[in-house]
């Protein structure tokens, strides 16, 4: 990857926001109403005593609760800069993650994240999915999951969730992911494919 694309993407993904409505809108556009407020704080790096005085203030009102726990995180209360490094989208993806809004984070990935968005046209592929559990010892020397021992049950879309943190977090891993498959007959066309798309993304941001 070009030094002016690493440092263009990696803004963008741990860029910090500082603009309630801003945040707001961007989880409610991704079908967010404030479902486990209180755990996603948690994660947001606010701590229980706040949340549970913010909780006790609005006590039925979901909409408040979440208005005011996002307020504090980007106040910053409670060591969130400590701890989370400060307000960002990534840290926002992540807390979403851990309360198991998967699909909210992956939709804020994709409005927000352009390696996201290439990774996710080919994340249904069944052929990809079945094949990662081939992968496992490359992928983890890759730094792609973080776990080789997982349940075989599913096992495939477990190692697609740990590959897609990665690449939210370094937007290299989605290059070391398509080579990975490009070396593997069986996926070795999504790999090719998904290493143009990137080299395309490239070329696209150096020319603006």
């Amino acid at each position: 990857m070009s030094g002016s694309l690493f440092l263009i993407l990696k803004a963008l993904i741990t860029s910090l926001v500082n603009d309630l409505v801003e945040v707001l809108q961007l989880l409610r556009r991704h079908g967010y109403s404030g479902v486990k407020c209180f755990d996603l704080g948690l994660y947001l790096g606010l701590s229980p005593t706040t949340l549970d005085v913010i909780m006790l203030n609005h006590k039925g009102d979901i909409e408040s609760c979440l208005r005011e726990c996002l307020a504090k995180w980007l106040e910053k209360a409670d060591k969130v800069q400590e701890t989370k490094g400060g307000p960002s989208i990534y840290s926002l993806v992540s807390a979403l993650r851990k309360i198991g809004m998967n699909g909210v984070a992956d939709k804020i990935d994709m409005d927000r994240h352009p390696a996201c968005k290439i990774l996710a046209r080919y994340t249904s592929k069944r052929s990809l999915v079945s094949a990662l559990s081939q992968l496992v010892i490359v992928l983890y020397a890759a730094e792609l999951i973080k776990e080789m021992t997982l349940p075989a049950k599913k096992k495939g879309r477990a190692l697609l969730i740990q590959i897609k943190e990665a690449v939210c977090k370094d937007l290299n891993k989605l290059e070391s992911f398509a080579k990975i498959l490009s070396g593997n007959a069986t996926t070795a066309e999504i790999g090719n494919t998904i290493m143009k798309a990137y080299r395309e993304l490239d070329h696209l941001i150096e020319g603006n």
